[in-house]
């Protein structure tokens, strides 16, 4: 995998000499007072981003998925063959944008969705992004701006970040939205502002993550997360997981049991056991379970919060309030 930013100076380029002069002249649907113009004809000179070639942009369209991987590798100099997409079973080989999925899909900026799906033509939601950008790139995590409809979201921290990084911004002081679909617009904003802040810091490449993977295998065990854990995988019965800020958590899936408690975890979580316990607060993106499941929940947690998605036909999921 390629991680060096390519072109990450053509954008910082562009506002210097005057490249972003003739906003909105590439595409006849944004026009020069289009909020966006600027940092659409920036990323366009630079060839990260495209229209649709009858000489619209779409600005106020949502971006899907694949469109959105497109974008990302080609500003952040992402290269990658199909092998990465070919684990996809709804990414055909003849899609066209098949090896920018399987790029942004190697260095884990975008993940599937569960059940070998990446649903490429699915809208991208506010949260999601944010989540990919503050993830891969090195933000100042002490510059943090908060919004009234994220606390308690799963992508709550990185929201803060960007928001705070002058990355992203709410529709009001109040209120971001993050489960609404991005449009083409704000998410070349949200690219071009990161290109330039990295620009601006000296960041040449994306940096070489390894995620620290916190294995436990002792039946029964209580675990204590750190503030901000990078991953945990679960090969045990029983096991209680507390408090924190989790990005992934992998489930053996022999595991009958497990306890989740006050934690806010960020990707989604596949259960394959038979009884999960959410209390004290604890935040899901999304529950994928491929076989029957109880989920039992504290009068913390309502049915309503929780994004269940069954990985085949036959699985059933029964939330019990305790």
């Amino acid at each position: 995998m390629k991680r060096e930013l390519i072109g990450v100076g053509a954008v910082s380029t562009l506002l210097l000499f005057g490249g972003a002069a003739a906003a909105g002249a590439a595409f006849d649907d944004v026009n020069d007072d289009h909020w966006a113009a600027d940092e659409i004809e920036e990323l366009t000179e630079a060839g990260y981003i495209e229209g649709y070639g009858n000489g619209a942009f779409a600005p106020n369209e949502a971006i899907t998925r694949a469109e959105a991987s497109a974008m990302l590798a080609r500003g952040f100099g992402l290269e990658g063959g199909y092998e990465q997409a070919s684990s996809y079973t709804d990414v055909d080989p003849e899609h066209p944008l098949k090896n920018y999925i399987s790029a942004v899909t190697e260095v884990e900026m975008f993940e599937g969705t569960g059940d070998q799906q990446f649903e490429p033509e699915r809208e991208i939601t506010r949260a999601e992004v944010a989540t990919s950008l503050e993830r891969e790139v090195n933000f100042d995590v002490n510059e943090t701006a908060t919004f009234n409809d994220t606390t308690g979201h799963w992508a709550e921290p990185s929201v803060e970040v960007l928001a705070g990084n002058n990355i992203i911004t709410g529709y009001d002081e109040d209120t971001f939205a993050p489960n609404d679909a991005v449009t083409r617009a704000e998410f070349a904003a949200m690219l071009s502002r990161t290109l330039n802040h990295m620009e601006s810091n000296g960041d040449d490449q994306l940096p070489e993550k390894e995620l620290e993977t916190l294995v436990v295998e002792e039946d029964g065990a209580e675990v204590t997360l750190e503030e901000n854990t990078d991953a945990v995988e679960v090969l045990a019965d029983d096991v209680t997981l507390q408090g924190g800020h989790l990005h992934q958590l992998e489930v053996s899936e022999d595991i009958d049991s497990l306890a989740i408690d006050g934690v806010l975890i960020e990707d989604p979580v596949k259960f394959s056991g038979g009884a999960l316990t959410l209390s004290n607060g604890t935040v899901l993106q999304e529950l994928i379970y491929d076989r029957d499941v109880g989920v039992y929940l504290d009068d913390t947690i309502t049915e309503d919060e929780l994004t269940l998605t069954p990985a085949s036909e036959e699985a059933v999921v029964e939330v019990i309030d305790e």
